[in-house]
């Protein structure tokens, strides 16, 4: 039986159809896919070049630092001077005193002996609270007052009150150029105060702490005076021995001399 040519034609293109789908779907999806795999090509590339960017940067902070080339160290040869814990200016503070004599100076803190007064005078010293600056004393116009003022007390006779008033003033100044004075007027009042025996020992702690204080010549030639009352010849005589051997052009040792020119020993002028 021979079909019409017309529905042929209808049956090869209905059987067509399912094919040509496919094929539009293959095509579909390979388009797909390889679009996909542009874009996660492009977001492998980013993290690449994210990376690399990120390694660059931690291998340029973790590269050693170049330390700068050291300065040029310049060598004086001027020697240095050490600092000298006696000036011997010839500028007194003392109203009555116009002889040079040589100011203690402490170098640094805590550098030179502290005067540390007899607990039987009722005296303490107070240390400067930790931070503070304290003023020099030897600028200090208080303090010249208050020397002076205690001075006039133990030359007038006022024992007691000069006493008291050397103590106060190296209590507050005990580092002050006239600290040795201020302990020989504290022998010279306790001598007066007919306590000879506190009297030498402060002229001994002068001599043992102010070895090149102008008050230790006065201060040998007073020691010999009290050894003398004291019944003690020997240690008198080696006051006058050392006064003679070590200060001969002193005042002390010219008072000495006149004073025994008769061949007995006379008490001098009380120096200043």
């Amino acid at each position: 039986m021979i079909r019409p040519r017309a529905a042929t034609s209808r049956s090869r293109a209905a059987r067509a159809l399912p094919l040509l789908g496919a094929i539009a779907l293959a095509v579909a999806t390979t388009g797909c896919a390889h679009d996909s795999a542009d874009r996660q090509f492009a977001r492998l590339s980013d993290d690449v070049n994210r990376l690399t960017s990120e390694r660059d940067a931690v291998t340029s902070l973790a590269a050693p630092v170049q330390a700068p080339a050291p300065a040029p160290v310049t060598v004086d040869s001027t020697p240095a001077r050490a600092p000298a814990d006696v000036d011997t200016s010839p500028e007194s503070d003392d109203p009555e005193d116009g002889a040079p004599r040589p100011s203690i100076r402490v170098a640094g803190s805590g550098g030179g002996p502290r005067v540390r007064p007899r607990r039987d005078e009722g005296l303490e010293v107070v240390a400067p609270a930790a931070g503070d600056s304290p003023r020099p004393s030897a600028l200090d116009p208080e303090a010249k007052k208050a020397y002076a003022s205690a001075l006039d007390k133990a030359r007038a006779g006022h024992h007691r009150e000069g006493l008291a008033q050397m103590g106060a003033f190296l209590t507050r100044w005990p580092d002050h150029p006239y600290a040795d004075n201020a302990i020989y007027w504290r022998a010279e009042c306790l001598a007066g105060l007919g306590e000879p025996q506190k009297a030498v020992a402060e002229l001994e702690g002068l001599l043992s702490r102010f070895p090149l204080g102008n008050k230790v010549p006065d201060s040998l030639l007073k020691l010999s005076i009290l050894y003398e009352r004291a019944g003690d010849p020997a240690k008198a005589r080696a006051a006058l021995d050392r006064l003679e051997r070590e200060f001969p052009k002193s005042d002390a040792a010219r008072r000495r001399a006149r004073n025994s020119s008769d061949g007995r020993p006379r008490r001098p002028k009380d120096p200043l």
